[in-house]
């Protein structure tokens, strides 16, 4: 079962509203019920609470257990506040996540950071400083435990309105830049912008492909030569550039050396321009590149599941999925990816440039899920797959549709009453 899952199948079966051949009206009145209940179900939910936000000048902390399968003793230490009032269509909702110096002092510096970052905004805003756990081998941000902790942080603040669900920012400085980095196209779908900072990933771990739609900033000193973190910078900067010139306005980012800086850096830019961008929902074009880390998948993304998956966690998919509103149409191409490393990093070996090769995948199955801002679903769906024209389909609205996706997703913007399985 998918993380998000809940309750919804006990919803599901509510008799007042049929679960096939929902006229629009019907399913969005199903949609606001269920959606009422999940939140309802949220704010009952004693694991991993969230206490009443304080202010950030007067620091309130609390602790989430990570599970002791996914982590040993695993105890994150947070501090959740805000500063100002809030907006009247929810805080803005930040998520700083520290450098992997002692675990005590990187999380006093985050706290001064974020109280400072805060007090520059011309509006309300809150946010969740987390300690890591443990340090040594698990001083990680994008481990399996932690990616326990932020998809049930994310399942809380979308279910309260305390919050804007368009308005959730990622940063991290330094570890905590690489774990932005990398987090950043694992759940591009959720943020409306993420900001790493001293970091430098390569594109292997975070690929560039899934930050359409996600605007992405990057920092990192010119002379940052550790691990050719500005090496790795530089050549994130150029593949995005190639791809914003592709595809003008969806590939939104700002990736810069900033120069004669080290690892030490001015981290004031960042937030501000965070700030400015709200989540792109139901984009028309969405590429998401399929990818296990630290051995585990999403089960689905934007709004793609697969049905079926690659049997091997290195193995890589990438959909390429156009909707098109005017000739009521999906189009989807799906291909394997292969990786090969054509420059490292010459000390520690981190490939800094790479290239990809993509082979159409012949056989699998896949859920494609709609709305009525998307498509017409009262008329016939056309599907073109892999470059083949297939036979037009139906996508009638369903309560079972609005329960998959609410269990997937958790996300007000993302009960969707429709779906069009593929399968070939």
């Amino acid at each position: 079962m998918p993380i998000f899952a809940s309750l919804v199948m006990l919803l599901a079966s509510a008799a007042a509203i049929p679960s096939t051949g929902l006229t629009r009206r019907q399913a969005a009145s199903r949609a606001a019920e269920l959606w009422a209940a999940h939140c309802a179900e949220v704010a009952a939910d004693t694991i991993a609470p969230l206490p009443r936000t304080a202010q950030l000048d007067s620091v309130r902390t609390a602790r989430w257990h990570l599970p002791d399968s996914l982590e040993p003793a695993a105890d994150m230490l947070f501090a959740f506040g805000s500063n100002g009032s809030a907006p009247a269509d929810g805080y803005p909702f930040y998520l700083y996540i520290h450098g992997s110096g002692p675990r005590d002092m990187e999380f006093a510096t985050g706290l001064q950071l974020t109280r400072n970052w805060a007090e520059a905004l011309p509006e309300g805003s809150a946010w969740f400083v987390p300690r890591i756990p443990n340090e040594g081998k698990y001083y990680r941000w994008w481990h399996q435990s932690k990616q326990w902790a932020w998809e049930r942080l994310l399942r809380r603040i979308m279910a309260d309105n305390t919050f804007n669900p368009d308005r959730i920012y990622l940063l991290g400085i330094s570890e905590g830049g690489y774990g932005s980095q990398r987090l950043a196209s694992f759940y591009a779908d959720y943020f409306a912008a993420v900001g790493p900072m001293a970091g430098g990933e390569p594109l292997v771990n975070n690929p560039a492909d899934n930050l359409r739609n996600t605007p992405f900033s990057l920092l990192t000193g010119s002379n940052d030569t550790m691990f050719g973190r500005n090496l790795l910078t530089a050549y994130v900067g150029e593949t995005l550039d190639s791809l914003a010139a592709l595809w003008p306005g969806d590939y939104i980012h700002r990736v810069e050396l900033q120069q004669g800086r080290g690892h030490g850096i001015d981290y004031s830019p960042t937030v501000p321009w965070l700030s400015r961008f709200t989540r792109r929902t139901s984009p028309r074009r969405i590429t998401w590149e399929d990818y296990s880390m630290d051995g585990r998948r999403r089960s689905a993304f934007a709004n793609i599941e697969p049905l079926t998956r690659p049997q091997s966690d290195d193995a890589r998919v990438r959909y390429d999925l156009t909707i098109d509103s005017l000739t009521n149409s999906i189009i989807l191409n799906v291909d394997s990816v292969a990786y090969t490393t054509l420059e490292a990093e010459p000390m520690f070996g981190v490939p800094v440039r790479i290239s990809r090769d993509f082979t159409p995948v012949t056989s699998g199955k896949v859920r494609i899920y709609l709305d009525d801002t998307m498509l017409d679903l009262d008329r016939p769906v056309n599907v073109t797959l892999n470059g083949r024209k297939l036979p037009a389909v139906s996508a009638p609205r369903t309560a079972d549709d609005l329960s998959r996706s609410l269990a997937l997703w958790a996300d007000p913007r993302r009960l969707y009453p429709a779906s069009v399985t593929l399968a070939w």
